[in-house]
């Protein structure tokens, strides 16, 4: 981004520290906005560090898929891919992994 934007941009991997919070990263392999590459340094940048993390790279999509579901797809069939989908689930379950459940205790 550095080189459309008036400031530079430090690349994301270069930014990690012992206050990086866990990290679920999902990305896939067709995007050519963000370069997968940046998704392994990212990745290397937690595993050096010791910051928990899991990560998903999909074979198919491109950039902007969102949920890939229609709902989220602006009508576009390009946004839609049910293999992908899958991410939002992995994420909440390695969310209860790391968080664990959320006890609700209230009645109102």
């Amino acid at each position: 981004m550095s080189n459309i934007l008036a400031f530079p941009v430090p690349s994301l991997d270069k930014k990690v520290d012992e206050m990086t919070p866990p990290t679920f990263l999902f990305s896939t392999f067709e995007d050519q906005l963000v370069p997968i590459e940046n998704t392994i340094l990212f990745m290397q940048a937690l595993n050096e560090k010791n910051i928990p993390f899991e990560s998903h790279i999909f074979q198919r999509g491109t950039h902007g898929l969102s949920l890939g579901k229609s709902l989220t797809s602006s009508g576009l069939k390009s946004f839609v891919d049910y293999d992908f989908a899958k991410w939002f689930d992995l994420g909440i379950s390695w969310l209860h992994k790391i968080i664990g459940d959320y006890q609700a205790n209230r009645d109102s």
